[in-house]
């Protein structure tokens, strides 16, 4: 059985991050905090609550961004993403992809709504 994958593709040089700032905004004041390896440091104490929080979203299937389910829907992602595409530029990275199941619909619209063109769509055998 093949299933097949949605290519979402965005030109970082092209990305409008003032334009989705509100998102961070109202991530912040609710106490989150948008940060990077880079800025925390690359340790094992760094990583182990990212590990948790991954483990925790894979067994109900939330996506790798691990939005836990108490803060979707307040467009953490939409935040999390702008953020990851800032960082994509402050690093030189012109182009970035990402890859959903055609079923994730919802990761497909947040990634077009941003800005992203399909790059292709890929079969893989199951």
């Amino acid at each position: 059985m093949s299933e097949t994958w949605v290519v979402p593709e965005l030109d970082v040089r092209l990305f409008d991050a003032d334009r989705w700032a509100p998102y961070t905004e109202r991530c912040r004041s609710a106490g989150l905090r948008l940060t990077t390896f880079a800025e925390l440091g690359d340790s094992a104490e760094n990583r182990r609550p990212l590990y948790e929080l991954n483990s925790n979203c894979a067994a109900v299937r939330c996506g790798s961004h691990g939005v836990r389910r108490e803060h979707r829907g307040a467009g953490v992602a939409v935040a999390m993403k702008v953020h990851g595409m800032g960082f994509a530029g402050l690093c030189g990275v012109h182009r970035v992809r990402t890859m959903h199941h055609a079923a994730n619909t919802k990761a497909i619209t947040m990634n077009r709504m941003l800005g992203c063109a399909d790059a292709d769509r890929q079969e893989s055998e199951d």
